[in-house]
């Protein structure tokens, strides 16, 4: 024992030994990735609703009750997509569908001449008739192949990954059961998992870890609650100008999901405008109509620019929406769909450290001697 403690007093042994504990963490993350993917989820879960838990205590003074009443508040969200927008998002994409001829003639008597018409003075000539769209897409089916390829096979790598088993699937219906009992048993002993977590730490590493944990925890609930929050407001401005404004077939739902997707930089705001624009020249045919989606998009986009996420996040996460996008497509990557939603945070918190370790560099000898013979 005595043996062991004098190799530790060396600073490479710890190093390597500290080096190897993170190299045997990353292999059982690897290795057991769904099952922790589960565990992460309904953490992050815990995460996002402790203030509000912790908002019910004040008033119920037992936090199992706080966590129970939240949880029927959600129940009672989730009946309420379930019983009134599903059906109605059912119902509007029925219409849209046995709209759909309607569309189509339109465009074929209206739009189509007159593109005809302006490209024909190039020599470019557009399909009339649906013979004409075959033959087309038939000669340029390479092409169009290759386009595909370079599109959707990432895509449905992605999803290939994500569900690439039969175990697979039965860990994803899993989730169903397991994230929010866990949810519910993690969000009830939060504040107990903070302090136990804090005790097993070395006393003379408490307070820098302590200081740490208040900066990443600042970044993080900023982006996370924030961000959800800011995502929540888009997508009701969005779907109510698409619905009401602009009235754009299937308007309020197209709306909402891209108010949903906009954590990801300019996904939302491109998604919406093009679905919108295509809509509405299919329903109408008329210059009125798509202006007025390039007009709801341009407003709802100078309100989250200059009021909705000054006001809710402000500067305060500080991270190129370059850098936001990276971190997205490699969390995607390594680790699917729960990669995607941790990943930002993630980034946000290697910040904090890399920030930490830049400023610790500057202070260092290394750095500060001047050696200029």
């Amino acid at each position: 024992m005595n043996f062991l403690q004098e190799i530790f007093k060396n600073k490479w042994v710890r190093f390597i030994f500290f080096l190897l504990v993170c190299l045997i963490i990353l292999l059982i993350f690897y290795k057991l990735g769904h099952v922790i993917g589960l565990f992460v989820t309904s953490l992050i879960l815990a995460y996002i609703f402790d203030p509000a838990v912790d908002r019910f205590q004040k008033v119920f003074r037992n936090r199992s009750l706080s966590v129970a009443v939240l949880t029927l508040f959600i129940i009672v969200l989730i009946c309420f997509f379930w019983f009134i927008m599903i059906p109605a998002f059912f119902i509007e994409t029925t219409k849209l569908a046995s709209d759909m001829p309607e569309y189509i003639n339109r465009i074929s008597n209206s739009v189509v001449p007159y593109f005809d018409n302006t490209l024909g003075r190039f020599g470019i000539s557009v399909p009339k008739t649906f013979d004409d769209l075959i033959n087309l897409i038939k000669a340029n089916e390479s092409f169009l192949r290759d386009l595909g390829s370079r599109i959707y096979l990432p895509l449905l790598k992605f999803f290939q990954k994500t569900f690439s088993s039969i175990m697979n699937l039965i860990l994803s219906l899993l989730s169903v059961v397991v994230v929010p009992v866990a949810w519910f048993y993690l969000v009830r002993d939060f504040d107990e998992i903070k302090i136990k977590v804090l005790e097993i730490v070395p006393i003379k590493w408490r307070p820098t870890l302590v200081r740490h944990a208040k900066e990443v925890d600042f970044v993080v609930s900023n982006f996370l609650r924030g961000q959800i929050t800011v995502c929540l407001i888009l997508g009701l401005l969005y779907g109510i100008g698409m619905q009401f404004v602009a009235q754009v077939p299937m308007g309020f739902f197209l709306g909402l999901f891209s108010g949903l997707i906009a954590f990801v930089p300019y996904l939302g705001f491109i998604f919406g405008i093009s679905a919108g624009l295509i809509l509405s020249l299919l329903k109408y045919g008329d210059v009125l109509h798509p202006v007025l989606v390039l007009v709801v998009f341009g407003v709802v986009q100078a309100l989250d620019s200059t009021v909705i996420t000054p006001k809710i996040i402000g500067d305060k996460l500080g991270m190129n929406p370059v850098i936001i996008i990276f971190a997205i497509l490699v969390g995607g990557e390594l680790f699917g769909f729960i990669g995607i939603l941790i990943a930002v945070p993630v980034a946000a918190v290697l910040k904090v450290f890399i920030l930490e370790g830049v400023e610790y560099y500057k202070k260092s000898e290394y750095f500060l001697e001047n050696d200029l013979k």
